[in-house]
């Protein structure tokens, strides 16, 4: 019973990574259609393009930007 339990929980994890692999994957392919749907260079704020584009912003002592790629920029 122990090897089961071992092997369905590595299974449920291996799952999950997969989700959310996935789901980054479909984040990225949002943000690569915003991008090529643009006709010049961006001239002042959009706020679809922005969203596509960052997670979030952490802001303390300086500011992070996060990316959906996982990239972080301290500001």
């Amino acid at each position: 019973m122990a090897r089961y339990d071992a092997a369905k929980a590595r299974f449920d994890e291996v799952t999950e990574i997969l989700s959310a692999k996935e789901a980054q994957s479909e984040r990225l392919a949002v943000f690569i259609k915003c991008i090529k749907e643009q006709s010049a260079p961006v001239a002042e704020f959009d706020s679809q393009l922005w969203a596509s584009m960052v997670e979030c912003v952490t802001v303390g002592k300086g500011m992070t930007v996060v990316f959906r790629d996982g990239t972080e920029v301290s500001v």
